[in-house]
């Protein structure tokens, strides 16, 4: 296990220096226009308090918005671990059940005599 020194330090944060960097300018230009916005234009009383959670609100819809939003495309392609990467759009047809009885959609449930 290698020690903590000063190259690891440099190396470790070059990997990664790119996306903190980005991450760091984003949250600064949120916050100017935060402040422009609620503290200059409004004159609100409640800068603070929304300069402070503007970049967690913004990094939770990240982190949570996004991938709702990509599984949800997903969902309607032909992509399987079998066919990873075969994003053919399909449409509502994935959604199609395939039983005994022959192919139905959703909602509608064959009956048994």
């Amino acid at each position: 296990m290698q020690n903590f020194s000063a190259e690891v330090i440099t190396r470790s944060l070059g990997e990664v220096g790119s996306t903190v960097f980005f991450i760091l300018v984003g949250t600064v230009i949120l916050e100017l226009i935060l402040y422009g916005v609620f503290g200059r234009l409004l004159k609100s009383r409640y800068t603070l308090p929304i300069m402070l959670l503007g970049p967690a609100a913004v990094g939770l819809a990240v982190l949570i918005v996004y991938p709702l939003l990509w599984e949800f495309n997903l969902s309607f392609t032909n992509m399987s671990l079998r066919r990873f990467g075969d994003e053919a759009a399909t449409g509502a047809a994935v959604f199609r059940i395939r039983g005994r009885y022959g192919s139905c959609s959703c909602g509608t449930w064959p009956t048994v005599d």
